[in-house]
């Protein structure tokens, strides 16, 4: 199935699925404007990149997640990182300054509340800061732990040996199981917004 007949599959299938929720579909919206013409690869080619926040999505509402901040932040948790400047051209905001991230953050924050733009804040890779580190401090905030745990599994708990950068991501998500299972164990914040918890902390293992 072509890229575009996979998208259109997904729209008739996800608008049903978030039902009426204004807040959700402008989310998906975003994303999807956002995320438009970029691809992810995968051990059998390349697929939408709008594939993945949407599989995020789902696996939170899988582990029993309702929290509307945590769902929105997950439909957008690369938006920021990605393509800063179609947040801002989507949502019709006027910059305030050069730094394109920050002024992004602050389209969101306008459009869809300041937690859901400190969620994303902390979903967002900082330039300069290692991934683990800059993990290790986010997931203090149990919104952000629930989405970076959602955004892991689907980045690294099914990673096939036939993806053509098996072994960086390897290399990069493996460190992250201690991290995100001990911030899980000791969050009772996080325990409560994902009430499959025990399920999910079962589940960091990475593929030998």
């Amino acid at each position: 199935m072509s890229g575009h007949n996979r998208l259109r599959v997904v729209y008739e299938l996800v608008y049903p699925l978030i039902g009426d929720d204004e807040r959700l579909l402008d989310a998906f919206d975003l994303a999807d404007f956002a995320h438009s013409g970029q691809t992810r690869a995968t051990a059998t080619g390349r697929t939408p990149y709008l594939l993945h926040p949407l599989r995020v999505f789902f696996r939170l509402q899988s582990w029993g997640v309702t929290d509307k901040v945590t769902l929105i932040a997950a439909l957008l948790h690369d938006v920021v990182e990605d393509a800063p400047e179609k947040v801002i051209e989507h949502l019709g905001y006027t910059p305030q300054s050069d730094d394109i991230r920050h002024e992004a953050l602050m389209a969101i924050s306008l459009h869809f509340g300041p937690s859901v733009a400190t969620v994303l804040d902390g979903l967002t890779n900082r330039p300069g800061i290692p991934y683990v580190d800059h993990v290790t401090d986010a997931v203090t905030d149990p919104r952000v732990l629930a989405g970076k745990l959602a955004d892991f599994s689907d980045n690294a708990l099914n990673l096939d040996a036939a993806h053509p950068r098996y072994e960086k991501l390897l290399a990069k998500y493996a460190p992250l199981c201690p991290v995100l299972a001990d911030a899980l164990r000791d969050s009772e914040a996080a325990q409560a917004l994902i009430p499959l918890w025990r399920e999910v902390l079962a589940s960091l293992r990475l593929p030998a």
